[in-house]
């Protein structure tokens, strides 16, 4: 495509015809408004060459001409924010910061297989709701592993208590304990999640049982895995108070994910699981997190690294 100087958009431009008998224009925004900004993104995404110059921009151009008195039919103006919802529902958000790669954010290719393990000791109702977080996802690769720090009695009346309310009638769940409590954060759990995974995943993501992803989580980070990325962080919502890497006025507030100590929560990046295992988790402090991070980062090609700019879970 040729077109016209970013200041008149897509009024004017040419087109290969070879693209043109591929892709056509979404005739789902009419009369006006966002189809040619639709029809540019989707070149983009299939990575055709784009070339802006001036000599295609118009002597006289009459901006929104469709709502001027000499431009045409001014009811055509009262389609504008119906089809720019549109816009943002296909596309996940408006033009310049698309958020999706398939329309509608569909994903076909589930075929990759995403295994959570979730470390969990007497979390409650808090273990319900995240439970119901990944059961809600409209994705269905996942595994959920779920791992209870020490066997026992709170074990058992847990189990007995999810089972009875229908939580782990799910065949993509499991629960299961540690023969003893290791109270180290969790990490002793995570790494035996890493040495006993529950499927033959491409991708682990590791998180407590307390936090709550959104319901589209999944379908999101199906986009970006479909790049064949090593390491896919994203951010959270954290409610630590008194760290000064947190944006907060209250207790909850925005943790921005950068590779970096103290910037990268747990349960905000999926890593190719078997960079995952070949590393393990082989800490039990405090900082644990990030040791595990720097140590997969020495196996990740630097280009195969991305960042999901949303926030896909709180953080509890």
């Amino acid at each position: 495509m040729v077109k016209c100087t970013k200041e008149f958009h897509l009024c004017s431009f040419a087109l290969h015809k070879h693209y043109f008998s591929k892709e056509r224009f979404d005739e789902s925004f009419y009369p006006a408004y966002f189809e040619d900004r639709d029809y540019f993104y989707r070149l983009k995404l299939n990575q055709g060459r784009i070339l802006e110059h001036s000599f295609l921009n118009p002597n006289k151009f009459i901006n929104s001409g469709t709502i001027s008195k000499d431009g045409g039919d001014p009811s055509i103006n009262k389609n504008f924010y119906d089809l720019q919802n549109l816009y943002m529902r296909k596309w996940g958000g408006p033009p310049g910061s698309e958020f999706y790669t398939n329309p509608f954010n569909q994903n076909p290719n589930q075929d990759k297989i995403i295994e959570i393990i979730s470390v969990t000791y007497n979390h409650g109702y808090k273990l319900k709701c995240f439970i119901d977080s990944i059961r809600s996802q409209s994705s269905n690769n996942w595994r959920l592993n779920i791992i209870h720090d020490g066997n026992g009695e709170l074990f058992e009346s847990t189990k007995k208590d999810l089972e009875k309310n229908g939580y782990l009638d799910h065949p993509h769940i499991h629960f299961k304990a540690t023969e003893q409590r290791y109270n180290d954060y969790g990490h002793t759990l995570r790494d035996f999640g890493l040495q006993n995974p529950i499927s033959q995943s491409d991708y682990t993501v590791i998180t407590n049982a307390d936090n709550y992803y959104v319901p589209e989580w999944l379908s999101i980070l199906n986009n970006w895995i479909d790049r064949d990325l090593d390491f896919i962080m994203w951010d959270c919502v954290h409610n630590h108070i008194g760290n000064y890497q947190f944006d907060r006025i209250c207790p909850y507030g925005l943790c921005t994910s950068n590779i970096r100590e103290s910037s990268l929560d747990m349960g905000a990046a999926a890593i190719k699981t078997k960079i995952a295992q070949k590393v393990g988790f082989k800490y039990s402090h405090f900082e644990g997190d990030w040791g595990y991070f720097s140590d997969c980062l020495k196996f990740c090609e630097k280009d195969k690294i991305g960042k999901i700019p949303s926030i896909l879970f709180t953080h509890n």
